[in-house]
């Protein structure tokens, strides 16, 4: 009897976890399309680049401005492409994401 209970609040916790996702993602999405809108970037260009990086960008930079700043300028790291050139390519969102995980741990190498 205390497993069924058991699930069954499981079941609940995820569903309330899940819900509360999805509103952060429309939350932290509305946030990007604002800050792209007023910084006159080309959404169409923060567009290819997957939410994953996004959203990691958000938390290293913890603004959405800062984020969309980096993400279109020159990083010394990619030979001077954008993160955004740099997501898009083979294997490339994997270097951005370990760069943006590095610098949000502290382990990521300064220049």
């Amino acid at each position: 009897m205390r497993c069924k209970l058991n699930c069954a609040r499981t079941g609940e916790l995820v569903e309330l976890f899940e819900i509360r996702l999805a509103r952060r993602r429309r939350e932290v999405q509305g946030a990007i399309d604002s800050e792209i809108a007023r910084l006159g970037l080309m959404k169409r260009e923060l567009e290819t680049v997957d939410a994953e990086v996004l959203l990691a960008a958000i938390d290293c930079f913890a603004s959405p401005r800062e984020a969309a700043r980096w993400l279109t300028n020159p990083e010394a790291r990619f030979t001077n492409g954008t993160p955004i050139e740099i997501a898009t390519t083979a294997g490339g969102k994997e270097r951005v994401m370990g760069l943006l995980l590095g610098l949000i741990d502290g382990t990521a190498p300064t220049t």
